[in-house]
């Protein structure tokens, strides 16, 4: 990052943008919170994954140091999970290669199998689709703003319950319905929501896609695998 901001810095660069993780705000989660751009950083210095954070934090400070001595713009995106369609539905976590967990959801409702619903159903997120997130970026290309830190969000929360339906609704078929299996005994899942409110602001951002035109437009690029050939 340091070399970047070197960079920017001595070809007179205007601004650079950078993303994020929302995990530098982790402990402030719970149920429904929103969670505010301008939040002090709260976050567990244990295990592996606080490194990670330890990183971002760091390369965000250096860029708002060159903001306050040389006037670099900056726009730093914090990132929840990002949806998107891509032909490969597999990442690694700690060096194994797992499913991601909203593809397994999908893969289920497409062959028409049984999906759990794992704790408490009415816990809400907020769900990105990658498409809203570009708009983000785009926008911040051109602001005459000196930018700051903004959530990804769409500022909405959707339930589990309105999750896994949805994706049923969307990608079984008529004939081969998945049955929803409550599992209350399971642990819950995260909740939150971004507040969006300095992006409408600075940005002019406005979310483009509910949840269910998400999943659509998901489907849709599925179905035309326009990037097959960057996967192969």
């Amino acid at each position: 990052v340091l070399n970047t901001l070197e960079y920017c810095r001595k070809n007179n660069v205007d601004r650079i943008i950078f993303t994020h993780t929302e995990a530098d705000l982790s402990g402030h989660w719970g149920k429904n919170v929103v969670i505010k751009p301008d939040m002090p950083r709260k976050y567990s210095y244990k295990g592996n994954y606080a490194l990670y954070i330890i990183s971002k934090c760091t390369a965000v400070d250096l860029i708002e140091s060159y903001y306050h001595n040389y006037g670099l713009k900056r726009f730093i995106f914090r990132l929840p999970t990002i949806y998107h369609y891509r032909p490969d539905p597999y990442y690694y976590k700690n060096g194994k290669k797992e499913m991601l967990g909203y593809r397994v959801l999908i893969d289920k409702a497409i062959k028409g199998e049984p999906i759990e619903m794992w704790g408490d159903p009415n816990l809400a997120k907020d769900i990105v689709y990658v498409k809203d997130f570009a708009q983000m970026v785009y926008k911040a290309l051109l602001a005459e703003k000196d930018g700051g830190i903004y959530n990804a969000g769409t500022g909405k929360a959707v339930t589990l319950r309105e999750q896994i339906e949805g994706i049923v609704e969307v990608f079984s078929s008529e004939k081969k319905k998945s049955e929803v299996i409550p599992c209350p005994e399971k642990p819950d899942s995260r909740s939150f929501i971004m507040d969006i409110e300095n992006a409408r602001e600075d940005l002019g951002y406005e979310p483009q896609y509910s949840y269910i035109e998400y999943l659509q437009d998901f489907k849709k690029e599925m179905e035309l695998n326009r990037f097959a050939e960057l996967w192969r």
